[in-house]
């Protein structure tokens, strides 16, 4: 049935022209049309463990990048897509949380307080199964992704005329690190499902050939990315702190225009990221907040923020909400402890009531994870410069949260525009 009442669509369930452990591609038919509101249903993997997705990102930390493309030319494009995906789950209601994103791509994100704990859970996991489970087991586990969550054009667009737009493919390079996908067996073999791409397709070229006529172009915000390395530091002595500033060049971004953008501070160490074969709370996923960090964005010649800038985790958060909106956080979640409890001296957590549950008598491992960086620019970058500095400490903690190496990713809405001349099409920056 379609998803619309007009008789002239015509829903199409579109298998994969290729597909393997490391990529997928879906192609349309030329010479017709589609509306740009497509989905790629049957997302996630099966595993010969039981396990569970990563609370952050769901079957979406099966998207390491993902493609639109005519005739090999880029028409929008997301790399690091489950990395970026993962915040944009973030970016709902609790509500919204609990009773549609963990439906649609089996994310936990959203809250609740377990009343025999009075501690603040996920309200539900979803569960991934073994590749010889019941078909309706199966199915159950998987999940779908709206192809504009991905591709902002199609947000900007009607439909897509594939006269004009010849060869269209979507191309999905999968994440084949497990422990970006799923959070405890990542040893575990896998046997993941073949997706299916859903489009509305027009049933009158007449009409597809009218609206191609009326549209001549489209502006819209992609999302790129760039990072940088942030050096590690020695432990120190006790009660010896070590700020430590660096100064480093963006360079992805010159010569376009740019609107919102939001840094993750990444921990590539794997011992940070694991215990034994067990993820550790949201694992790459996470933004780690650090120890007296300040943050600071040079802009043309011009610091974004005054003074010292983005010098404590409240501001940090507060101008990340102002810039993407506000989004789900347990107490904790974006500062280095909850009360006089932290976790680099490794000492046992007392506070259990209205925060995250302890973990073998200690803090949940999410605290902190959630420390996002995030604001305008709204300004065509000719220089830009990133100013970050944190101190080192004395760290007994396993995970060396605060003291190991970070990369700082950063994504950015770029000024894009698609422009129709007759039948060719050009895609250029503005």
């Amino acid at each position: 049935m379609s998803l619309f009442s007009d008789q002239t669509l015509r829903t199409r369930y579109i298998d994969p022209v290729h597909h393997d452990a490391n990529l997928v591609e879906f192609q349309l038919d030329n010479m017709t049309g589609y509306t740009s509101n497509m989905r790629i249903i049957g997302l996630g993997t099966h595993r010969t463990a039981g396990d569970n997705y990563n609370d952050a990102v769901g079957v979406l930390g099966k998207i390491r990048a993902i493609h639109l493309e005519s005739n090999g030319q880029k028409i929008d494009s997301l790399r690091n897509a489950n990395r970026y995906l993962a915040f944009q789950n973030l970016l709902k209601s609790n509500e919204q949380q609990n009773s549609l994103v963990e439906k649609d791509n089996k994310s936990a994100r959203g809250l609740i307080i377990r009343s025999a704990l009075q501690a603040v859970e996920p309200r539900a996991r979803t569960a991934v199964v073994n590749a010889t489970a019941t078909l309706a087991q199966r199915e159950a586990t998987l999940g779908s992704l709206n192809l504009a969550d991905v591709f902002p054009i199609l947000r900007e667009m009607v439909h897509i005329d594939t006269s004009v737009m010849k060869n269209v493919k979507v191309r999905i390079e999968y994440e084949t690190k497990p422990e970006n996908l799923v959070v405890s067996s990542v040893a575990a073999a896998a046997a993941d499902p073949v997706p299916v791409l859903v489009a509305e397709q027009f049933q009158d070229n007449a009409a597809v050939a009218t609206m191609t006529k009326a549209m001549g172009s489209v502006v819209w915000n992609t999302i790129e990315h760039d990072q940088i390395r942030i050096d590690a530091i020695a432990n120190q002595a006790t009660t010896v702190k070590k700020p430590v500033d660096t100064s480093k060049k963006l360079m992805a971004f010159n010569d376009k225009y740019v609107s919102r953008v939001v840094v993750m501070k990444e921990t590539p160490t794997a011992a940070a990221l694991l215990n034994g074969t067990a993820v550790i709370g949201y694992g790459t996923y996470a933004s780690q907040v650090q120890f007296e960090e300040k943050f600071n964005c040079r802009l043309n010649g011009k610091n974004i923020f005054v003074g010292s800038g983005l010098d404590t985790p409240a501001k940090m958060t507060a101008m990340c909400a102002d810039a993407w909106g506000s989004y789900v956080l347990a107490p904790g979640d974006d500062t280095t402890s909850l009360g006089v409890n932290d976790q680099n001296n490794n000492v046992a957590a007392d506070r259990t009531r209205g925060a995250r549950p302890i973990v073998a008598n200690k803090q949940n491992d999410k605290v902190g994870q959630a420390s996002y960086i995030g604001f305008h620019i709204e300004d065509k970058v000719k220089d830009m410069q990133i100013d970050y500095s944190r101190s080192g400490m004395s760290d007994t903690h396993a995970r060396f949260r605060y003291n190991t190496a970070l990369n700082l990713h950063f994504f950015a809405e770029v000024r894009k525009q698609l422009v129709m001349k007759g039948d060719k099409f050009m895609v250029s920056y503005m």
